[in-house]
């Protein structure tokens, strides 16, 4: 005697397939270009000393820099802070922090959520 199972249940009996295709377009040497110049390093560090409002200028490249970063990365971020701190802090940001330092020696590196020195703090 043999049973056939119904459909669903049938299906249920197969291997899950555990195969996923991932297609990764990403251009890794993005990373490696500086998204600061120098002198843009330079305003924003002197910026972070003091308030940033100080200069009307500032905004304006905040929102450049903003740009900069969905034409390359593909999100776009929310301005958190521009900051200079000596302690090791995180971002502030609930979700994930997109964090580029204005320090003079690694000028347009991109810091990790829990940094310290000078940078600029994207929320993604």
């Amino acid at each position: 005697m043999t049973v056939s199972l119904p459909t669903e249940q049938a299906d249920d009996r197969k291997p899950f397939s555990v195969e996923v295709e991932l297609t990764d377009d990403f251009d890794y040497n993005l990373i490696t270009q500086h998204i600061l110049s120098k002198k843009e390093c330079k305003t924003l560090h002197t910026s972070a000393q003091l308030s940033f409002k100080t200069s009307s200028f500032i905004p304006q490249l905040l929102d450049e820099i903003s740009i900069r970063i969905k034409e390359r990365y593909g999100s776009k971020p929310m301005f958190q802070s521009l900051t200079c701190q000596t302690e090791s802090e995180k971002s502030g940001c609930e979700r994930g922090a997109f964090v580029i330092s204005v320090d003079e020696e690694r000028c347009s590196a991109i810091l990790s959520d829990i940094f310290n020195g000078c940078a600029i703090v994207f929320c993604i």
